[in-house]
């Protein structure tokens, strides 16, 4: 079995302004990676990866996913096919009205513990 962990510094962003983060929270992920050439020998891809993170910073207005909520078309393509897009164009738009501070995204995670997390702010 495989497993890595991340950790990223995220800034929380202040009710009142983007711009202005109220504190840094650091938050750190594991998985654990069972699906393996080993565990799925008949149907494991030559280039087997999990899809790219994606994510933000944000303020109370808004919310990627809500419990129980309906999926935009965004996390919908995530969901599906691991694609960014619409999901990185929501976020743009959330940035641009106030309501996000930055997107953050990684590239596909072929291998662990390694990964290339980096920073899409759109200002």
């Amino acid at each position: 079995m495989k497993s890595f962990a991340f950790a990223a510094a995220i800034a929380a962003i202040a009710l009142a302004s983007p711009a202005s983060a109220a504190e840094t929270v650091k938050y750190t992920v594991q998985v654990d990676a069972t699906w393996t050439a080993k565990s799925h020998p008949l149907d494991y891809p030559n280039d087997a990866h999990f899809s790219g993170l994606v994510g933000d910073t944000h303020n109370a207005k808004y919310r990627i996913f809500s419990d129980g909520g309906i999926a935009t078309d965004g996390l919908e393509a995530l969901s599906d096919r691991g694609a960014h897009a619409p999901l990185d164009a929501e976020i743009k738009t959330a940035i641009e009205s106030g309501n996000a501070g930055a997107l953050y995204e990684s590239g596909p995670l072929f291998e662990f513990p390694r990964y290339a997390f980096r920073n899409h702010c759109c200002k």
